[in-house]
C-alpha cells in the first residue's frame, strides 16, 4: 500500500472514531437530560402536594377561627387561582427552556401532561422495586 492509502485509512479511522464518540456522548447526555426532567417532574409534583396540604390546613384553621365562610370561599378562589397560574407557568416554562437538542424526549407541553409522565414515572419506579 502506498502513502496515500495509509494516510486516508488513517483519517478514515479517525473520522470513525471522532463519529463513535459523538454519537456516545449524545446518548449519554440524552440519558442524563431525561434523567434530570425526572427528577424535576418529581420535585414539583412534590411541591405542589405540600401546597395542597398546606391550603388544607389552612381552610381547617380559618373554619376553626370562625372566619365568615364568604370570606373563606373568596380566600379559596384566589389560593385555586394561584395554584393554576403557578401550574401553568412553571410547565411553559420547563418546555420554553427546554434544551432544544432534546426536544424529542419532552413528551409534555402543560401541567396535565406533566403530571401524567410523573404518573408513568411512578409506575415504572414501582415495576422495577417489585422485581
Amino acid at each position: 500500500m502506498n502513502l496515500y492509502g495509509e494516510i486516508l485509512w488513517f483519517f478514515a479511522g479517525v473520522m470513525t472514531y471522532k463519529l463513535g464518540v459523538t454519537l456516545l456522548n449524545y446518548r449519554h447526555m440524552q440519558s442524563f437530560v431525561r434523567e434530570v426532567t425526572y427528577q424535576m417532574l418529581k420535585l414539583l409534583g412534590s411541591i405542589s402536594e405540600d401546597v395542597s396540604f398546606a391550603k388544607a390546613l389552612k381552610y381547617k384553621a380559618l373554619y376553626e377561627s370562625n372566619t365568615p365562610k364568604e370570606q373563606i370561599e373568596n380566600i379559596k378562589e384566589i389560593d385555586r387561582t394561584t395554584l393554576t397560574n403557578w401550574k401553568k407557568s412553571t410547565a411553559n416554562k420547563m418546555v420554553a427552556f427546554y434544551p432544544r437538542k432534546f426536544t424529542s424526549e419532552l413528551n409534555f407541553y402543560d401541567w396535565d401532561g406533566a403530571m401524567k409522565v410523573l404518573e408513568n414515572i411512578y409506575k415504572e419506579e414501582a415495576k422495577t422495586q417489585k422485581k
